[in-house]
This record gives structure tokens, C-alpha cells and sequence, in this order.
């Protein structure tokens, strides 16, 4: 289905109500002054009664472009934009990126373009670190947290998991996606791993949660003109200073469960002790405590375990809305708006603050799974892999136009079979030479952003491959699922520092050694296609790759696959894990989705282990000698070397 004769009209409008217009928007801020208080309250997608409202929305335009086609929904959509964003301004413009996201047909008439390209005022660096800022050493990692592929996946996952649900076109009640809270509590915690392996690159410890809900926020953070189009005007977020405190919620606020911050600190203990003894306490009685219940009460969204109720009043709920109040806590921090960058999914990660509170909500999750039992690694295939058989190449230039799985037998199958290539110079058959490696490079580029000339600083990194030569000391044939990590070598032992880097399956034959070829823009993690230096810096303007389906843009950015590193070399642990093939499904050849992070279209989770195995609970021993004693797990150190800086 496509929109008709009009579908470069209707695109058009479409682009103008969500972002404004970028020559709009320099108008705005070269005219910004202190922001004005707003006429009425502001739409977030961390407020359940507005993305509930959301979703209702989205819902009536699926319906009415079952009914009279897209057209019809779009215009109904203009219609009342006006009407609906004077109560709520960005209610609309939510509630239509949730209709293109979930209804197939828009996904085809629309094309999704990037956040920059949609809200180029959403991705100006920060105001430089002052009493309001980001203050030392929190701003060495202003070019992480605010990276805007890093901002555009954590607002495309919310949008592809809504918590209040999808909505259907039929207009039954909408539903989560597959272990949909399982799914939030690991995608969270594998950004924070990644964010930990940064601030360790620039000797700063791992990320401290906030646990003291009545402590003051040494981290400010002063977002300078960052604006958000919310479909009729500019919203622009202001500053957390360094030492601010939270408060109990006022109006509109004050009726919401952890509205006061003694209900926070009640849920927070609830859903600690639930954790510890691996059950609920309502009510009606106990309710088992599962990897995907526990994401769905500490998010909340509407399959949690609390009472169900239409209503927030704090006498209905047990276990509250923890995740999401804090949220609210926090962009609303002494009551005043307009609200703080935690308001928004598009913005959130940009703040300290984001990845303390979500350091604390994963201690949740945590203290669920540091009390179940250890896995057992006793029913894994039988399949070989040795610490010298994980071979990395550097991939570029004319070895990359070559077959990688042909390279792959030929350099190290055969009588190369059981040599170390951790560092070498293989010449291949055609004259070219691969060189593989024990050291992968990153560095600092620079870009133009589409709006007023500014410059960012964002970090990428080399292309490369995997080699892994993998036994089969079976007589049948035998599929296995290849899972492969990285972490810092100072934290190898802890499994909460692991951070997944390619999840995928491979057939081998009975008997067989083979040489799997596997490159690092195929990553299972990473949103697809892999963007690279050379679409993000086309000119002025986003790269036209930046764009696509509306589902495509939920993944971890592929330029951030890697942790920066220091200019000396900085130690990871690089470990591959076999596991039964039937482990896992493999998505369709036209998937596009990160299938580690965002699951398959409207389809269950591909994997049948818990999210993040074999990380996602206890070690018998340790993971050094679960590694040693396993023959289907192997690991060999890495350098990640930055090519301009840290020291």
C-alpha cells in the first residue's frame, strides 16, 4: 500500500510537522534567549498516561488507514495536530512516529528519516562544562553520551517497545512485543557495560548507582540549546546544576505512585526483596518473580505484576512505577518547568544522570538473577574451539571485495589448521595479503551536523572480521549457535562487564573443521545497514543511508561497536561461546533488525536462552576456569588502540 499520487506532498508534511524545518529551527535558536516557561505541560514517553494516550492515537490512525487509506489518516492526523498539542504539545508527533513504527503499510508509504535529519536541533553538543554542566571529568564523555546515532537507538528501541504496548490496526488492546521485559532490563544493561568500558579507557571508575534517593546530584548537566519541534513550537530543555536535589512531586505530578520520594524509596525496596526471594508480594497472594516479569515491574509497563489499574494512585500500587517515576523525578527535578533532558527518549542518554539511575534499576534485575542457581554447561555441542583458533584480520580495501569464507579456508583450514595467527601477514592466492591481528584500531572523527555549520567529535573505528576455527567432533552434522563477547581484561571475571558483539548460527558438517568467516558490520548487535564514517560525513546534509524503515533504526550504532581504548593499548578479553544451534533462529534474509537488541518484526525473541547467557547469572567458579575447562569456549587478549587519545 502506498499513499498515491501525492506521496512527495504528503512526505513533505510529514517531515514539516515532525521536525519544523531545519531553517525553522536556526531561526529559533539564533534568536534563543532563556527558555520561556511553556503554555501547557509537555508530552514524555516516560509519562504512562500520555504514551498511553499515544497509543490510543496511533491506534485510531491505523484505523482509519484501514478503512480510507494512509492519505485519509494523515490528513486526519493535520487536522487535529492543532487541537490535540494545545493540551498536550508532542502528543501528536509521538503518537505518529508509533503509527509508522508498527503499522506495515506506513513503513512502505513514509520514509523515517534519521533523528538528525528529523530534529537537527536535538543533537547540538552541550553547553561547555560550567556550575550547570556536565563538570569534570563527566564531560570527557560528552562525545559518547551524546553521539546521535547512540540517542537515535535508545529513542527508536522506546518507540519500538512502548511500554503502555503496540497498537493494532484492528483496535484490540495493544500488546508488548516478545519478552518485552526481559528485553528491557538486558538492553539496558549492556549499554551501561559499553558505557563502563568507556570510562575506564579514561581511568575513571564504572558508573556509581544512584542509590540515595535524598543525596544531592553532584553531576549537572546543562544541555545549552538543545530544542525539540513538538509540532507547533520549540521546547527547549534546561539545565540539572551540579548539587541539585530531588523533591516530591508537585502538580501535575502529585498524584503519580512514587510521586513522593518515600514511595520511591518504598518500591525500591519491595522490588529488592521480590529479587532476593524470587517472588512477588501482592494482595491476592505470591507471584513467581521470571527474567521478563521483573523488567515488566520496574519499567512499569502494562504486563507488570501490580495491581492492574487504570488509575496512579499510590494506594493501588505495590511495587509502583519505579523505573518511570524516577525518570519523571529527574526532568522535573525542583518542579519548574520546562523539564530536563531525562524527559525525552530521544535525549535521556545525554545526561550523567541516565546512566546512574539505570546503573540502580539494573541492580533489580541483578539481585533476581545473583539468586538462581548457576547455568549448567553440561548439555552444549560437541564442538572444539581453541583460544588460538579466534582469529581477527584487519578487513579492508581489496581483501574485503574477496569470498571470506573461501579466504578463511584457504589461510588457516587445511595445513594451517591449530597455527597461532594472532599477528601475522597471510598472502593469499590472488597476491593480495591479510594481515590479522591482536590489536584493532579507533579514533575521533569529525563531522559537519545538518543544522547552523556546528562540528561534533564522534568516535568509529576500523572495519574487521572474525576467523573462528570451529570442530566438529561429532560423526553427525551439527548446527551451533556462536555467541562472542568482549570485555575489559581488569574485569574479565565480573559478568556484568561483558558486552555481546555478534550472536549468530552455523552448520557444520559430521566431522568437519571449519573456518567461520563472520564481519563486524554483520554484527547481530548493531542496527543495519552499518553506518560508517563515510554515510555520516556526505557534506552538509545526512547521507540518504542514513534513512530507513522505521524498524531498521533500532540498534546499537556500528560506529560504536567498539569501546574507544587509549592511544597506549587498552586489554580486553575477547571470548567466543558455543552453544546448540537450535538455540537460536536466524532472522529472515530481508531482516533489518538488530536482533540482539530489538528481537525480529512482530515475531518472538530468536533466542531461546535468557538475554545475555552465559553471562545472566552466577558462574559455579569463576569465568576464567569455565573458560579453561570447556573446550566449546575459548578467549585471547585484545588491544583496542586509540588513535587520538586518551592517554
Amino acid at each position: 500500500m502506498s499513499v498515491g499520487s501525492n506521496d512527495g506532498e504528503w512526505q513533505s508534511q510529514v517531515e514539516q510537522f515532525l521536525s519544523g524545518g531545519a531553517r525553522a529551527t536556526e531561526l529559533r535558536l539564533a534568536a534563543a534567549a532563556a527558555p520561556a516557561a511553556p503554555a501547557a505541560r509537555h508530552f514524555s514517553a516516560f509519562v504512562s498516561e500520555d504514551l498511553e494516550r499515544a497509543t490510543v492515537l496511533a491506534g485510531e490512525m491505523m484505523q482509519a488507514a484501514e478503512r480510507d487509506g494512509i492519505a485519509a489518516a494523515v490528513q486526519a492526523v493535520a487536522a487535529n495536530a492543532a487541537q490535540v498539542s494545545e493540551e498536550l504539545p508532542g502528543l501528536v508527533q509521538y503518537a505518529f512516529e508509533l503509527f509508522v513504527t508498527h503499522y506495515p503499510p506506513a513503513r512502505e508509504a513514509f520514509t523515517f528519516h534519521s533523528l538528525e535529519r528529523r530534529q537537527p536541533a536535538l543533537v547540538l553538543a552541550s553547553a561547555a562544562p560550567n556550575a550547570a554542566g556536565a563538570a569534570p571529568p563527566e564531560d570527557q564523555l560528552d562525545f559518547w553520551r551524546e553521539d546521535p546515532l547512540l540517542n537515535e537507538h535508545h529513542e527508536h528501541w522506546h518507540l519500538v517497545y512502548p511500554m503502555r504496548g503496540r497498537p493494532q490496526p484492528d483496535g484490540s488492546p495493544p500488546r508488548l512485543g516478545d519478552r518485552h521485559g526481559e528485553l528491557f532490563a538486558y538492553m539496558h544493561e549492556q549499554m551501561l557495560a559499553r558505557y563502563d568500558a568507556e570510562r575506564l579507557a579514561l581511568g575513571l571508575p564504572r558508573v556509581v548507582p544512584f542509590t540515595d534517593y535524598r543525596a544531592p546530584i553532584a553531576e549537572g548537566y546543562d544541555p545549552g540549546q538543545l530544542t525539540l519541534w513538538d509540532g507547533e513550537e520549540w521546547y527547549q530543555f534546561r539545565a540539572r546544576p551540579g548539587g541539585a536535589h530531588l523533591s516530591d512531586l508537585q502538580d501535575p505530578f502529585a498524584e503519580r505512585p512514587g510521586a513522593l520520594l518515600a514511595d520511591q524509596e518504598k518500591f525500591r525496596d519491595r522490588l529488592l526483596a521480590a529479587a532476593a526471594a524470587g517472588q512477588y508480594t501482592l494482595p491476592t497472594g505470591q507471584v513467581p518473580m521470571t527474567a521478563d516479569n521483573v523488567g515488566d515491574t520496574e519499567e512499569a509497563n502494562i504486563n507488570s505484576v501490580d495491581i492492574p489499574t487504570t488509575e496512579n494512585r499510590p494506594s493501588n500500587k505495590v511495587y509502583g512505577n519505579h523505573h518511570n517515576d524516577g525518570h519523571i523525578h529527574f526532568m522535573y527535578f525542583d518542579n519548574t518547568e520546562p523539564y530536563g533532558v531525562m524527559a525525552a527518549t530521544s535525549t535521556a542518554v545525554r545526561d550523567p544522570i541516565f546512566w546512574r539511575w539505570h546503573k540502580h534499576v539494573d541492580s533489580v534485575f541483578r539481585t533476581f538473577q545473583d539468586h538462581q542457581p548457576p547455568n549448567d554447561f553440561s548439555d552444549q555441542p560437541p564442538a572444539v574451539i581453541r583460544d588460538s583458533d579466534i582469529i581477527v584480520a584487519h578487513w579492508f580495501g581489496e581483501v574485503a571485495q574477496l569470498d571470506g569464507a573461501a579466504v578463511g579456508a584457504a589461510a588457516f583450514g587445511a595445513e594451517q589448521w591449530g597455527g597461532d595467527f594472532a599477528d601475522a601477514s597471510v598472502k593469499l592466492s590472488g597476491g593480495q595479503t591479510l594481515v590479522t591481528t591482536g590489536e584493532l584500531q579507533t579514533a575521533m572523527e569529525e563531522r559537519n551536523l545538518a543544522l547552523g555549520g556546528q562540528k561534533i567529535s564522534y568516535l568509529s573505528h576500523e572495519d574487521f572480521a572474525y576467523f573462528l576455527r570451529i570442530e566438529n567432533t561429532s560423526a553427525q552434522p551439527l548446527d551451533v549457535s556462536i555467541r562472542i563477547f568482549l570485555a575489559p581484561a581488569s574485569q574479565q571475571d565480573d559478568r556484568t562487564a561483558w558486552i555481546e558483539m555478534d550472536r549468530f548460527r552455523h552448520a557444520l558438517d559430521a566431522s568437519e573443521r571449519a573456518v567461520v568467516f563472520r564481519r563486524s558490520d554483520e554484527s547481530a548487535v548493531a542496527r543495519k545497514p552499518a553506518l560508517k564514517p563515510a554515510d555520516l560525513t556526505p557534506g552538509d546534509q545526512p547521507s540518504p543511508a542514513t534513512d530507513a524503515q522505521a524498524w531498521c533504526d533500532c540498534g546499537w550504532p556500528y560506529t560504536l561497536l567498539l569501546p574507544r581504548g587509549t592511544a597506549a593499548g587498552m586489554p580486553l578479553r575477547l571470548l567466543v561461546m558455543l552453544s546448540n544451534g537450535d538455540d537460536l533462529v536466524e532472522p529472515p534474509a530481508d531482516e533489518c533488525s538488530s536482533i540482539s537488541y530489538c528481537g525480529l518484526k512482530d515475531a518472538t525473541y530468536p533466542d531461546k536462552r535468557m538475554m545475555g547467557y552465559p553471562f545472566d547469572r552466577p558462574f559455579a567458579t569463576s569465568i576464567s576456569n569455565t573458560v579453561a575447562t570447556h573446550n566449546n569456549w575459548a578467549w585471547r587478549p585484545l588491544l583496542i588502540r586509540s588513535l587520538n587519545g586518551p592517554v
